[in-house]
């Protein structure tokens, strides 16, 4: 079991990124569909013998900015007749026409995978996600994620596998016309259960396919893995955690003055600073990359800039979601401003740029007022002549 872990916020130099906190029990693979917002759990710490009573197997996870994963994990064998096989945690890919792993989300550290020792006959075995509960930094309990269930083997002839959610599942890995994910049939997307029935693989390695669905703040999650009678096969299954990131990015296009310098922060909808950067005497400066949770009456999170001289700047505003689909409107504009509603699985970076405004030209009036006072004397030339006039 992974221990708790409270993370704290990293300290930034003037002018430079922040460096991304480091999650304790997850980890994140190098690509695939929203990879950058899927922490996938580690199931280094899993005990078959705790798992299979039944008070299960309690697991924490620690993750950037705070937060904190619990749930419970049960393991139980479904049908008979079926003699239960060992269940050990796995690193991926499980074996090598597994495309989880390979061609879909490949890098994950750790053992993400829970996997039979060997093959099961004619039977099924479950794992059960329950009290799953994600808290901040003062222990409160929070929405605004998403779990995630990838098939973590190859679903093929005569295999099944269902997935249940307290939530409605949707699918993240494409539908590829060339892999056999789900071959036989695919049912229930859109719904707390989705059955997937398995078909033959195409040939050589990558020739599978791995479903893989994600469901929104959840409070159970089961996974049942089914062999059909007088067939023998092995069958796996990860876990990932779904949160959202914001970075803020700072960038001077040019300076009114070589001392100028900016603060750019981004601050929570309850007003608590979630991170913060610097340029210094710098043109540049980042947050690095921010792990959020949206909020459900969804008010957003507020970019914002302080600094000197701030009235000889005009500032700019560009922003862009690594989350290809994604509907949440993004900040533009000007000011020194912006708010944010990010959606589990967004990646949304910002840009505000600076560039420093010329003076305004002075109208000819005032000009020659100032020469005026510029001349010395003449400001009091100029309040004679009035006072002679006016008498």
């Amino acid at each position: 079991m992974a221990g708790v872990a409270t993370l704290a916020m990293t300290a930034v130099a003037p002018g430079a990124a922040a460096q991304e906190e480091q999650p304790v029990g997850c980890g994140y693979a190098a690509s695939g569909p929203e990879a950058s917002t899927i922490c996938w759990l580690d199931m280094t710490g899993f005990n078959e013998p705790a798992a299979r009573t039944a008070g299960g197997q309690n697991m924490t996870v620690g993750l950037p900015g705070g937060y904190v994963l619990t749930y419970n994990l049960r393991i139980t064998d479904v049908g008979a007749p079926y003699v239960p096989q060992p269940i050990q945690s796995s690193p991926v890919p499980t074996y090598p026409p597994a495309h989880f792993g390979t061609g879909l989300y490949p890098g994950i550290p750790g053992q993400p995978a829970l996997y039979p020792t060997q093959s099961v006959q004619s039977g099924a075995w479950s794992a059960l996600l329950q009290n799953i509960a994600l808290r901040d930094s003062s222990g409160a309990q929070v929405q605004g994620f998403a779990m995630v269930a990838a098939d973590a083997e190859a679903t093929g002839l005569n295999e099944q596998m269902r997935f249940e959610s307290s939530s409605p599942f949707t699918r993240l890995d494409p539908d590829d016309p060339t892999r056999t994910t789900c071959g036989t049939a695919l049912t229930g997307i859109g719904t707390g259960l989705v059955d997937c029935q398995g078909s033959g693989g195409g040939p050589g390695i990558g020739g599978y396919g791995a479903l893989t669905l994600k469901t929104l703040s959840p409070t159970t999650m089961r996974v049942t893995m089914i062999e059909s009678v007088n067939h023998a096969g092995r069958e796996g299954v990860a876990f990932g955690i779904q949160t959202s990131k914001l970075t803020l990015n700072k960038d001077v296009a040019s300076r009114a003055g070589a001392a100028d310098s900016f603060d750019v922060s981004v601050t929570s909808p309850e007003g608590t600073p979630v991170g913060t950067a610097s340029t210094g005497t710098g043109n540049t400066a980042s947050t690095g990359a921010l792990t959020v949770l949206p909020r459900e009456n969804g008010t957003g999170y507020t970019l914002s800039e302080t600094g000197t001289n701030l009235g000889a700047y005009a500032q700019s505003w560009a922003c862009s979601n690594a989350a290809t689909g994604s509907s949440t409107p993004l900040p533009s504009g000007t000011g020194t401003s912006q708010q944010v509603s990010p959606q589990p699985g967004d990646d949304i970076t910002c840009t505000i740029t600076n560039t420093s405004t010329p003076p305004v030209p002075l109208m000819p009036w005032q000009a020659a007022l100032g020469a005026l006072v510029l001349a010395g004397g003449g400001w009091l030339v100029f309040r004679r002549k009035e006072a002679a006039t006016t008498t």
